[in-house]
């Protein structure tokens, strides 16, 4: 019973962890990053001082600070690939990468996959490819009754060179994404202490990325546009993002409980569900598809594919 609340903990916080700065003011992907990295941080960093450093050592600490850089670096190749591909196409791919990933390390490093009966294994399988299509129809869904003119459709103006360079982040973000909790579950320490030093490693992660892109930005602007000026960023445009990363630092830790109970894959794969209620939220409080539209059916007719995928999932994962 206890792995299905840190399912639902997981599935909400995750699903909605976006929801608040989808008020805030139109900013730069990689400063709203480095803002719910901080957030996350000093959430991640409360929790740590409340439960206690107890073993946290350079030993035990260094793998997390490897796999949220990681996970901070995934996050740039998404941002990538969402503005070469648009925002469909890319969630289509990377959703399902993430939990063919997550399955392939989980069996890898693990051994989840050993001692399973065929029939286990084709029930696995079978709860993948209904997460997949169901992935699919939310995506369909979300992009059907978008308005041309925003960013969710792919740049077709760019280059076979920019799509190209699309394509391989996507991989590499749908790869990151399903690898970056290896690492802190490759260690024998409390998770309490743990997401400490993982939220460390985002942190530093993004703040690196985000100074390159003020040292590109700076650059002589030879061959390239001029970048945008940059926009001011107020205190409760900082506040939102705060709450972002206080939701997602929530679903974190709900999610390395996952794993550590219905194991690395089926556990990544089942907080995966967090894309239906992100979708739900898009669709009742944002309008995003409208609930009568065409999108909108796609969006219920996945939601409920997604659910029976995942049930599959965790029913497998949990018996095995």
């Amino acid at each position: 019973m206890e792995v299905w609340f840190w399912a639902a903990v997981t599935v909400i916080s995750w699903g909605i962890w976006l929801a608040p700065l989808e008020c805030a003011p139109s900013i730069d992907a990689r400063v709203k990053t480095l803002m719910i990295t901080l957030g996350n941080a000093g959430v991640s960093l409360a929790l740590a001082a409340s439960w206690g450093f107890a073993g946290l050592t350079w030993a035990v600490a260094w793998p997390s600070i490897l796999g949220g850089m990681l996970w901070a670096l995934s996050g740039c190749f998404a941002v990538l690939a969402t503005e070469r591909l648009g925002i469909a196409v890319a969630m289509g791919v990377w959703a399902p990468l993430n939990i063919l990933t997550s399955l392939a390390w989980g069996g890898l490093f693990f051994g989840e996959l050993t001692g399973m009966n065929g029939t286990r294994i084709a029930l696995l399988c079978l709860a993948f490819v209904m997460m997949s299509g169901g992935i699919a129809m939310l995506v369909k869904g979300s992009s059907t009754d978008v308005d041309a003119t925003e960013t969710t459709a792919p740049q077709k103006h760019l280059p076979a060179s920019g799509q190209t360079l699309g394509w391989l982040a996507v991989v590499l973000a749908g790869i990151g994404w399903g690898t970056y909790f290896v690492p802190v579950r490759a260690v024998d320490a409390s998770l309490w202490v743990m997401a400490w030093p993982l939220s460390l490693g985002m942190l530093l992660g993004a703040a690196l990325i985000w100074g390159g892109g003020l040292l590109w930005r700076g650059r002589p602007a030879t061959n390239r546009k001029s970048p945008r000026p940059a926009q001011p960023v107020r205190i409760w445009v900082l506040g939102l993002a705060a709450v972002s990363g206080l939701l997602w630092a929530s679903g974190n830790y709900g999610a390395l409980n996952l794993m550590q109970g219905l194991g690395t894959g089926p556990g990544f794969a089942v907080a995966q569900c967090c894309l239906v209620v992100n979708a739900i939220v898009g669709m009742t409080l944002f309008g995003r598809p409208p609930r009568r539209s065409t999108g909108g059916r796609w969006v219920m007719v996945g939601v409920v594919v997604v659910a029976v995928g995942t049930a599959l999932m965790g029913w497998v994962g949990s018996s095995s």
